[in-house]
């Protein structure tokens, strides 16, 4: 079996972070169905909050690189509040 260099286990790392973070992004949709008879929500709530999860990650992505937190904070603060 042949040994990943470093760069190539580093693209690993980094894209399967990805696609775990991007999965949270998906999750609302996943559970739509069982929220709308739980908190008797109709057509335009699920919306609004499948609208609402996704404006919260960009409106977070925007404010992270707008004021470079990821340079100006240690990785592991800025994952852990993020």
């Amino acid at each position: 079996m042949k040994k990943l260099s470093s760069q190539s286990s580093i693209l690993l790392i980094l894209s399967v972070s990805q696609l775990f973070g991007l999965s949270l992004w998906f999750a609302t949709n996943a559970v739509l169905d069982q929220l709308k008879p739980e908190f008797n929500l109709n057509d335009s709530d699920l919306t609004l909050l499948s609208i609402s999860v996704t404006m919260g990650f960009v409106l977070g992505g925007l404010t992270s690189s707008l004021f470079n937190l990821s340079d100006l904070m240690r990785a592991t603060k800025f994952f852990f509040f993020s």
